[in-house]
């Protein structure tokens, strides 16, 4: 892991614990939760924004399909939403009913 990724995540922990802080103590109001880049994520499969769905993603990146296709790198996931956009591909439904992470990273 780099140094300024070890950095990214120490902040975005501090902003959970923050968070995560002030909703044990009662007052969830003020607690500001960041968005997920999961959420960044779906955010522009529904806005139809490439930018902003490779912003959420390293360039050397992998993206699998539920029915199998496999997307390598910020080129060939570009030219799969570009195309899937193209014919008129729309977020329908897409709710995280419960998000963890795992230990791999």
């Amino acid at each position: 892991m780099t140094q300024a990724t070890e950095t990214r995540c120490r902040s975005a922990a501090g902003l959970v614990r923050a968070a995560w802080g002030c909703i044990t103590k009662g007052d969830y109001r003020k607690a500001i939760i960041p968005m997920t880049l999961l959420e960044q994520y779906i955010a522009g499969w529904r806005a139809h924004d490439v930018a902003a769905i490779l912003a959420t993603l390293t360039p050397n990146c992998v993206v699998i399909e539920s029915f199998g296709p496999i997307y390598r790198g910020h080129d060939w996931v570009a030219r799969w939403v570009s195309i899937w956009l193209a014919e008129d591909g729309h977020v329908i439904d897409w709710t995280i009913h419960n998000l963890r992470s795992s230990s791999e990273g």
